[in-house]
This record gives structure tokens, C-alpha cells and sequence, in this order.
């Protein structure tokens, strides 16, 4: 498999860069430094962020995510993760706070870092 690597210098001097890897599902993004003497001397990371849910109160509801993280409770850089609020009997969904601020039950989150999310509920009446 070819991959490609695009440097960017992060300051003006070309002292540090960054390196992205287009195409490369394993992996995140690295870094590195650029030294006259000795070239680019540069890494690219595997970066697996995690996402953390969590319902309040706690008896209110749960949430669930599809799909579910890999073995290690982590996914891939880049993945598409559905996160629903289902409330309990006698609970409504009021809203998302942490990575999404919105009052829909379900809303899609992109992991490109580590995520937190908090569904609230509110007792019904």
C-alpha cells in the first residue's frame, strides 16, 4: 500500500513541521522538526482517540453508540460515531453538553480527538 505524507512547517524559521498521512486509517497526525544540518527528522503517530459518555442524573436514561469502540475502547482517527440519548420511564431527554451542545436525542460525532459527552434528563411532567 503507497501513502501519502505532506509536510507543513508550523513557524516562520521552518524549525518545526507537521506530518499528516492521507489514506492511513491506523493513523493520526505526528510532528517533528526540520534542522539545516540534518533534514527533517519527523514521526507519525497511531492515535486512537476515546470517546466517554455518561447520563445525568444517572437513573435518567442511558446512551448508546453505534458503532461500538474497538477492543480497547478506543476508535480509529477519523471515525463517525452515532450517540444516542434513550431516557428511562418516566424521563425526557433534555440535552447534550461536552462535545455537542445541541437538545437533539441523537447527534454524530467525528473522532479526530478524545471526546466527552453528557446526555441530561429531566423528569417527565
Amino acid at each position: 500500500m503507497m501513502y501519502k505524507f505532506v509536510f507543513r512547517t508550523l513557524s516562520l524559521s521552518a524549525t518545526a513541521v507537521l506530518l499528516m498521512c492521507a489514506g492511513c486509517a491506523d493513523f493520526g497526525i505526528g510532528g517533528g522538526n526540520a534542522d539545516p544540518d540534518n533534514g527533517v527528522n519527523a514521526y507519525l503517530s497511531a492515535f486512537n482517540p476515546v470517546l466517554r459518555v455518561q447520563a445525568s442524573p444517572s437513573n435518567g436514561g442511558r446512551v448508546s453508540v453505534s458503532p461500538l469502540p474497538n477492543g480497547n475502547g478506543t476508535y480509529r482517527y477519523g471515525d463517525v460515531v452515532t450517540v444516542k440519548a434513550v431516557p428511562s420511564t418516566g424521563y425526557a431527554f433534555e440535552e447534550w453538553s461536552g462535545a455537542a451542545t445541541v437538545a437533539v436525542e441523537s447527534v454524530q460525532i467525528v473522532m479526530d480527538g478524545n471526546k466527552a459527552l453528557t446526555a441530561y434528563f429531566k423528569p417527565k411532567g
